[in-house]
Parts: structure tokens; sequence; C-alpha cells
């Protein structure tokens, strides 16, 4: 069970953000290799301005909270707030 359509908060580190010129989304990775990720969060670009420099998040370990949805069969949370990523210490 991968909990889609579940709201959940997952934890993880953010190891890649990967920018697609194309649409301007930004995916925040849980691994190296967006390719082969088993989880990311996204960041489409009508909410960008919301977040400030995404790419502060890259290294941190951080709590994603919100509707679990799949695309490609990856999870995925899209974040359209702040509120839904917090940097754990």
């Amino acid at each position: 069970d991968n909990f889609v359509g579940e709201n959940k908060t997952v934890r993880g580190k953010i190891d890649n953000i990967y920018y697609s010129k194309g649409s301007d989304t930004t995916f925040l990775n849980f691994c190296p290799d967006y390719k082969t990720c088993p989880f990311c969060a996204v960041v489409f670009s009508s909410d960008k301005s919301k977040f400030g420099n995404l790419s502060g998040y890259k290294g941190e370990i951080v709590e994603i909270t919100g509707l679990i949805k799949s695309y490609q069969g990856s999870p995925e949370i899209i974040l359209s707030s702040p509120s839904q990523i917090k940097i754990i210490d």
C-alpha cells in the first residue's frame, strides 16, 4: 500500500532538486536521481513565489505533509503552501 489518496506526513532528506525548464515546475526529490526516486514533493510555477529559495532545502531532512498522489507510478505530494514543508533539526 503506497497511501495514494491519503493525507500523510513523509520524512526524508532532500538529496536532489530538479527544475523542469519547460513547465517551470520544481521537484524536491528524496534521492540523488530524480528518475528513480521513490518519493518527491512538487511545487508548480503558480505556487513557487510563496516558497522563496527552494534550493535551500537541498541536503535538509524535512517533513512534507499533504495528499499523496501517484504520477507515473511514483508517489508525490503537491506543495501549494510553505506550511506543508518543515525542516527537521
